[in-house]
């Protein structure tokens, strides 16, 4: 009980459910099981019962509200006016930058899409979307590749749906080649060649 109530917090849920096997039909159970209870019988210290308690209380009303608050100085911001792509989030009071999946500052230097926390829930999703989507035949070059790529400067994610191999990211403008993931050096020459050319492909991409 005390690691599922972890994980519930660890995943920003406030619902509890059985993590067993439905005996009939074998499939998972899923039935929701009282919070509350679950914090009773679970073997916490009382300093952990009540961060836990605290952590699942925030949760909700994050959730149910579309409301964050700064890791820093609990500044309460509303997210219907941030918007709903918006994922490095600044305090309007301490000025303070953090990530809207995990709710922690951000530390990334780099990217304004990634916060630079390997555990957090928005860097596995992005992660997961490069490692399983299909490959896709690069017009010019007949080489295959991933048909979604990170920037490889800011991380924004990035469909081939045409064109040649030399793409422009929307959210940074850095050039790149989509196979070999190379920069266009000093936005003058490409180190892989034309667009006709072909290059080495590029290991799809892990983010976590």
């Amino acid at each position: 009980m005390v690691d599922l109530l972890r994980n519930v917090v660890k995943e920003r849920q406030y619902k509890v459910f059985c993590p067993g096997l439905n005996k009939i039909t074998k499939s998972p159970c899923k039935a929701e099981w009282p919070l509350e209870l679950c914090i009773r019988v679970a073997i916490f210290s009382k300093k952990e019962r009540k961060k836990i308690q605290e952590a699942i209380q925030q949760i909700f009303i994050e959730t149910t509200l579309k409301i964050a608050f700064c890791p820093t100085c609990k500044c309460a911001i509303s997210m219907e006016d941030i918007g709903t792509e918006t994922i490095k989030i600044c305090c309007p009071k301490c000025k303070i930058s953090f990530c809207r999946d995990c709710l922690r500052t951000w530390v990334s230097n780099q990217s304004s899409k990634i916060c630079g926390r390997v555990d957090c829930l928005g860097s596995k999703g992005i992660s997961n979307i490069l490692s399983s989507c299909e490959q896709v035949l690069i017009p010019n070059t007949n080489v295959y590749a991933p048909q979604t790529r990170a920037c490889p400067q800011c991380k924004t994610l990035i469909d081939h749906v045409g064109g040649c191999k030399h793409m422009t990211c929307k959210g940074c403008k850095v050039s790149f080649c989509f196979i070999c993931l190379g920069l266009k050096q000093n936005n003058v020459s490409w180190v892989c060649g034309s667009i006709s050319t072909p290059c080495s492909v590029a290991p799809r991409q892990n983010l976590v």
